[in-house]
């Protein structure tokens, strides 16, 4: 996975695979806009089997395209969203990413009792990507929590920034006239 406690990677996709990404999300974007909230997010989440048999088949390719770049071998099970905020005057707070176990509760993905509701997987890696950034975005620094220190990354288009999944993070808050932020 990742040795250090985070890692950012500047221009983390080829040209041709970004500007695949870059359309794709803008196309995802378009059919979600609805003028109103401050954004919109697009989830999934899929067994690594389920994934790589092809049975995934209404996956955009875009997102096909981006994950096959991203997954590691050893993966078995992952979540993935595509997060479009257009102003977040108190950014997002502080948390530990916990989307797999929210999901896997509240989806058919995996057959579950009640008994092993609190016994979902823990989250050994998070991947957040900027496929593209507008240019009148004031802040959406994404900021981590390394032992009681706060570090905090600026977004760029192409930048991926792994930490590790026990790793409290935030994004400061977002202001913009037009544009939006996108992060996957």
């Amino acid at each position: 996975m990742i040795d250090n406690d985070y890692e950012v990677i500047d221009d983390f996709l080829s040209p041709a695979v970004h500007n695949t990404v870059i359309d794709g999300v803008d196309y995802l974007y378009n059919a979600f806009v609805n003028g109103t909230g401050n954004g919109n997010e697009f989830n999934l989440l899929a067994t690594i089997d389920r994934y790589r048999d092809d049975n995934v088949n209404t996956m955009p390719v875009f997102l096909k395209t981006y994950i096959d770049c991203i997954l590691h071998d050893d993966t078995n099970l992952f979540f993935q969203n595509v997060l479009y905020l257009k102003d977040a005057p108190n950014g997002l707070h502080w948390h530990v990413d916990s989307q797999i176990g929210d999901r896997i509760i509240h989806s058919d993905c995996i057959n579950h009792s009640t008994a092993l509701e609190h016994c979902t997987p823990s989250v050994d890696l998070i991947n957040v990507y900027y496929p593209t950034v507008s240019s009148d975005i004031n802040g959406g620094q994404f900021c981590m929590d390394i032992d009681g220190n706060s570090v905090s990354v600026d977004i760029k288009p192409n930048r991926m920034i792994k930490l590790k999944g026990n790793i409290r993070h935030r994004v400061l808050p977002i202001q913009s006239q037009d544009g939006i932020r996108i992060s996957m």
